[in-house]
């Protein structure tokens, strides 16, 4: 009887924490400090070394940023005359900067293009990004997120 008793105890227990195990469904990953980086970004503006800045609305052309959690980087220009050329694309991881960082995390596209610079970045707001080439002589970008 004794017996009958526990286990009907154990199973009803199991049951009790399966179902409890199912409820929780959704992704156990926390979110990333950078997971707003991740979307289609619409270009504003470009600050070169030699201090001149190129405001989106100053020229004749656009340029979008398409960055996807499959780790793929994908810069697009478009003018009048040539309707989304992809003028950079590659895959990439992200890293941070685990040294030089303090209260503001700094994180780095890593791209697989050996052609390409690496860029940091950072977000203000969820909807602003700033980019910046990690090389002496380098440019710098801000991006509005579409």
């Amino acid at each position: 009887m004794k017996f009958n008793f526990l286990n009907s105890v154990l199973i009803v227990f199991g049951l009790t924490f399966a179902l409890a195990s199912c409820d929780k469904d959704e992704d156990n990953n926390p979110d990333l400090p950078y997971d707003d980086v991740f979307g289609t970004w619409e270009w504003i503006s470009t600050s070169l070394e030699s201090g001149e800045k190129i405001i989106a609305d100053s020229v004749e052309y656009t340029q979008s940023l398409e960055i996807t959690q499959a780790e793929v980087y994908t810069w697009t220009l478009s003018d009048s005359t040539v309707t989304d050329s992809v003028v950079f694309t590659s895959d990439f991881e992200i890293f941070q900067d685990t040294i030089n960082s303090e209260d503001d995390a700094e994180y780095f596209f890593d791209f697989d293009v050996n052609t390409a610079e690496d860029q940091s970045f950072y977000i203000k707001s969820q909807d602003t990004l700033y980019l910046e080439d990690q090389c002496d002589n380098c440019d710098s970008h801000i991006f509005v997120r579409n």
